[in-house]
């Protein structure tokens, strides 16, 4: 990312010498990007001057595109009212150019904030419309990314079965790619949904095996301490447990994922209950203000209970 920052730096130079209007928007919204998978996001200021060169070129498929990145900008600030609005927006334009593969980007991240949101059967339609949309282009790619999310989501609504098999599916799509970052969150999903599904063992395994992986601050930490908890919790080490779920919240605060910190918060809230310690002042408040501002009508189960308890009391 650093080296991308450097080059978008310099490329924005050349072409405002040059005049390369579409080479400067490039650059533009490339260097946004960059910043904020670094970390920098209150740096990533130059994707409007994208949009606004690309609206004067008549290129509505590459303003859909920074519109589609703008959108990822503010799920991952927390702004999700503004995600949905901006990946909307940007299918639209996506359609008005004639690229219907590119529209299937707005289909599947509003399912992903829908998703979070507790919404699953919106979520649902939207990420099989995406599919659809996908595979007749050819997207392997979005494919792929399709079936990690109806994975995830399939766990969250308790199928969780099916979800494995379908992360494992894109897992090995992404690996044939060489897309390896996506193949690794794919992989974290899939520990993720072992501890859903109460199986403790295999859960901890592949999050310690792919947090050894991770380096500090990247967007799986938050997740896979999390996933640490919930199959320690599982084991009855209630404090290995309480140990991994702070380590969780501390990643998440440090990214300021919103998100994360919320489901850890929630997680740590039922830990509390099970062990019978007073939970710390404030954080139910905190918890509940983050859904209000997400508008998150249910989150994600907090499979904290022994697998055998957990399915007695379902029964």
């Amino acid at each position: 990312m650093d080296e991308a920052i450097t080059l978008c730096r310099r490329a924005i130079a050349e072409a405002e010498a040059a005049g390369a209007d579409a080479a400067l928007a490039n650059a533009c919204f490339i260097l946004d990007w960059a910043l904020v998978e670094s970390g920098r996001g209150r740096e990533a200021v130059y994707s409007q001057r994208a949009l606004g060169l690309y609206a004067k070129l008549g290129q509505l498929d590459r303003e859909a595109v920074v519109l589609n990145n703008l959108g990822g900008f503010a799920y991952c600030d927390g702004r999700w009212d503004d995600a949905v609005a901006l990946y909307r927006q940007g299918a639209e334009l996506s359609l008005r150019a004639g690229d219907v593969g590119s529209s299937g980007y707005g289909d599947c991240n509003v399912a992903e904030v829908l998703a979070d949101q507790g919404r699953l059967v919106e979520a649902e339609a939207l990420l099989h419309r995406a599919r659809r949309t996908w595979r007749s282009t050819g997207h392997q790619w979005g494919v792929a990314s399709a079936d990690a999310l109806l994975g995830r989501l399939a766990v969250r609504a308790g199928r969780h079965d099916d979800g494995i098999a379908l992360l494992r599916r894109a897992q090995l799509a992404f690996e044939a790619l060489r897309s390896t970052d996506d193949a690794t969150w794919a992989e974290a999903l899939t520990a993720e949904a072992y501890a859903m599904s109460g199986r403790p063992e295999p859960a901890l395994d592949a999050a310690d095996l792919l947090l050894a992986g991770q380096p500090s601050g990247a967007r799986l930490v938050a997740l896979l301490h999390r996933v640490r908890g919930f199959a320690f919790a599982q084991l009855d080490d209630l404090a290995s447990a309480e140990d991994a779920l702070e380590a969780s919240l501390a990643e998440a605060r440090a990214q300021e994922e919103d998100y994360e910190i919320a489901v850890t918060l929630n997680t740590l809230e039922r830990l509390a209950a099970r062990t019978g310690r007073p939970e710390l002042p404030g954080r139910r408040a905190e918890r509940d203000a983050l859904l209000a501002r997400l508008n998150i009508l249910a989150l994600p189960e907090a499979p904290i209970a022994p697998p055998r308890r957990r399915a007695a009391a379902r029964t």
